[in-house]
């Protein structure tokens, strides 16, 4: 729905769905000797602090009111915006008891819909839905009972040395261990890591090589 994103971004600030596997935005299937798919357009909405809101079609427009962050009950916000804009109403949809629904409205009424449910930002207006800053990726955080464990192997490791061990051995360290693991080269490496914003260490703990790490790091450095 390009017109659609093209039609609305500068006047509300628009968002799209993420691709948990890839920390990316959605993308259409690949075509010809495209590298990557196109990202699509048909999960774009509109944002609101009370919801959302994106087309059904190019006159029809769904509005779902919830709070996707915090599973705050919306029940009250629900009962006010469904009171006060009745009469525009289509289809409703409210599932009861959980605070949140959604309903249908047509086109012409969506400046009133938007301002109802908090959409009316002043930042980001004209930003693409698909600008690297809507891309909003939680931080991986190793337990803390896991970097009291790296703790004690580096300190183990600089106390047989009679030294510390310096960032450029670490990292040494770190790409041959992925590449063992992984058979990635550094490029490889260093691009993954980048794409799920994670160390080298929080990779290897976020995909099951933990141990394996601690017991390459005492044996190699």
């Amino acid at each position: 729905m390009a017109w659609y994103t093209k039609e609305i971004k500068k006047k509300y600030r628009v968002r799209t769905e993420v691709d948990e596997r890839t920390n990316d935005f959605i993308r259409e299937p690949i075509v010809g000797n495209e590298k990557k798919g196109k990202y699509s357009e048909n999960d774009v909405y509109i944002e609101c602090s009370s919801g959302m809101v994106y087309p059904i079609s190019s006159k029809i427009f769904e509005a779902w009111v919830g709070d996707r962050k915090n599973g705050t009950n919306k029940i009250q916000t629900y009962k006010k915006i469904m009171k006060e804009n009745r009469k525009i109403i289509l289809k409703e949809n409210r599932i009861c008891g959980d605070g949140e629904g959604t309903f249908q409205f047509e086109k012409q009424y969506l400046d009133n819909i938007v301002k109802a449910m908090s959409g009316t930002y002043r930042n980001g207006l004209g930003r693409s839905p698909f600008d690297k800053e809507n891309l909003v990726i939680e931080k991986y955080e190793i337990p803390e009972e896991d970097i009291e464990q790296y703790g004690k192997v580096r300190k183990g490791i600089e106390e047989r040395r009679g030294k510390k061990v310096t960032l450029a051995e670490f990292s040494k360290v770190y790409k041959e261990f992925a590449n063992r693991e992984y058979g990635y080269s550094t490029t490889a490496y260093n691009k993954r890591c980048k794409l799920e914003v994670v160390t080298g260490r929080e990779l290897f703990h976020k995909t099951g090589k933990w141990e394996i790490f601690l017991e390459y790091l005492e044996n190699e450095l």
